[in-house]
């Protein structure tokens, strides 16, 4: 797609829509390929920009710019240039997926669900839009929808619909089914991250929420892992939500801590995980205030909007 959108702007260099477009691939091929987004970024920028300069109402290009905006944590900007490509263009699906996952990220849940509805509504069989759906049920507890949309979103391709297979199952009662849902997503994970030595796995820990004798293997897999010179961020997810799945909070914030040193993309999407209603007890602890704090999430909800699960305090925040 990159080598023909480059096409089109070579054979006409005012061609706006072939800008935006080659904006849009450049900020998306670093997901789906081990391409550093430190060289597409720029390029994504460059691009948003050149079609901007040529047609300045173009919603794909204002998104692409918010995307890269959230992944620096300018959660004001990205906030603007999103409303700005959804004013633009109503209609355009991708605007409103990309604004749905920057308000979840921020912990306004049920605002993200209002836009994930808006983007079903516009491209029901988009993969990414029935995961994103997905996700927010699933945060916000409705176990009904977070299958159905899970489900939506495996048959398209996506794999998140195996993760919340696993966890539904577990929170269900069917503890058969979220061992064996849990051992597709590691076989996955596995196959994806095909160069990693992954034992703190999905399924270590559905057993040991189902079975308290295992307990103590996961734990010790859990301090294996704290001893690890590097840890990848599919790791680091695991042992944040474990830790405060087992009531280890200092623990838990030492792994959040750490994730400060990441790139912006994967420190935007580590955050996600504050929202659960499982991670409670992360938010209820103070040090979860200096946190988002650090992060420019407080700064961002005194003038956007709060979180569900939030409120101000002063010129801080305490949280449930």
């Amino acid at each position: 797609a990159i080598a023909l959108f480059e096409q089109a702007t070579e054979l006409d260099p005012h061609f706006a829509r072939a800008w935006s477009s080659l904006a849009a691939t450049y900020f998306t091929l670093p997901v789906y390929s081990d391409i550093p987004r430190s060289e597409q970024y720029p390029l994504a920028a460059s691009a948003a920009r050149k079609a901007l300069a040529q047609d300045d109402s173009l919603a794909e290009a204002y998104a692409v710019l918010g995307g890269l905006a959230d992944m620096e944590g300018k959660w004001a900007e990205a906030e603007t240039l999103f409303l700005l490509a959804i004013a633009n263009e109503p209609k355009d699906s991708t605007a409103h997926l990309w604004y749905g996952e920057h308000l979840f990220r921020l912990g306004r849940l049920d605002d993200a669900l209002e836009e994930a509805l808006i983007t079903y509504q516009l491209d029901p069989l988009h993969p990414g839009n029935n995961a994103l759906l997905g996700w927010i049920y699933f945060y916000l507890d409705d176990s009904s929808n977070t299958l159905k949309y899970g489900a939506a979103a495996w048959d398209l391709g996506h794999s998140s619909g195996l993760y919340f297979q696993a966890w539904i199952s577990l929170r269900t009662g069917e503890f058969d089914r979220a061992i064996d849902f849990a051992e597709q997503w590691d076989e996955q994970i596995a196959e994806k991250f095909d160069n990693l030595q992954i034992r703190l796995t999905l399924k270590l820990l559905i057993e040991a929420k189902i079975d308290a004798a295992k307990r103590p293997l996961f734990l010790e897999v859990l301090a294996e892992h704290q001893t690890m010179s590097s840890l990848s961020f599919k790791i680091l997810q695991t042992l944040f939500t474990s830790y405060v799945g087992f009531d280890q909070i200092d623990e838990a914030y030492r792994v959040a801590t750490m994730t400060l040193d990441l790139d912006g993309f994967h420190r935007n999407n580590f955050v996600w995980h504050f929202w659960r209603s499982d991670m409670a007890p992360f938010r209820q602890d103070p040090r979860f205030a200096a946190l988002v704090t650090e992060l420019g999430m407080v700064d961002y909800w005194h003038e956007y909007g709060w979180p569900d699960v939030c409120q101000p305090a002063g010129e801080s925040v305490i949280c449930k």
